[in-house]
């Protein structure tokens, strides 16, 4: 009875990298949106209170 569970719990691990490995670059992708958005706006508050 282990046996074809170890391979279903295996099979579901390989799954999980699968998906974390096309979802990772999507993720990241927009994560930097958000840190460029927020560097971008500290940027324009030093820029007005310098001014």
């Amino acid at each position: 009875m282990d046996r074809p569970n170890f391979g279903i719990t295996a099979i579901a691990q390989e799954l999980m990298w699968v998906l974390a490995a096309k979802c990772f670059p999507i993720i990241l992708g927009k994560v930097n949106e958000k840190l460029n958005a927020l560097s971008q706006l500290i940027f324009l508050q030093r820029v007005l209170q310098s001014s």
